[in-house]
């Protein structure tokens, strides 16, 4: 890493930036993971409720298939990742500028940490994109749901009572 050339406090300013930017994609990740447990608690809830009912097949076979994408939709946002970063290795901290030979200066940490977790931010915003398409998959996929059973449930099926 280059001698850091910039003021001090405009490296400890970026890290701060760079460390706030981190903790609200947290923050985010969290509202899209109690979101999914909605969606997922309320497709199986409507399955439940209007499953039984049903009387037209093929009306509840598409429900059936759009609770099966909302559920794995809504799954996948749930589950953990390692393609989130949310903090620093410690132990690379340590070695490579704390413990090194010579140590680094507290502006050259800062820098080098802000730049790195300009990265980190980067590619989980990249992942909290991915998650949030699976949430808008998983409700449209519950509005499907709702629909479908709706159908098999009210449309009269064409044969005798």
């Amino acid at each position: 890493m280059p001698n850091s050339t910039g003021e001090p406090g405009a490296y400890e300013l970026a890290y701060r930036e760079a460390t706030r930017a981190i903790e609200v994609q947290m923050a985010a990740l969290d509202t899209l993971r109690t979101r999914a447990s909605v969606l997922l608690t309320a497709a199986a809830v409507v399955t439940g409720f209007l499953a039984p009912a049903a009387g037209i097949e093929w009306a509840a076979g598409v429900a059936g298939i759009s609770f099966a994408i909302a559920a794995g939709a809504s799954l996948y946002v749930l589950l953990a990742t390692t393609k989130v970063r949310p903090s620093t290795n410690a132990k690379a901290l340590l070695a490579d500028y704390i413990e090194s030979d010579p140590p680094a200066s507290l502006p050259e940490i800062h820098r080098s940490l802000a730049y790195y977790m300009q990265d980190d931010w980067e590619g989980n915003e990249r992942e909290l994109e991915r998650r949030f398409r699976a949430l808008l998959i998983a409700g449209g996929a519950i509005a499907a749901e709702t629909i479908f059973w709706l159908v098999a449930i009210f449309l009269p099926t064409g044969g005798p009572p």
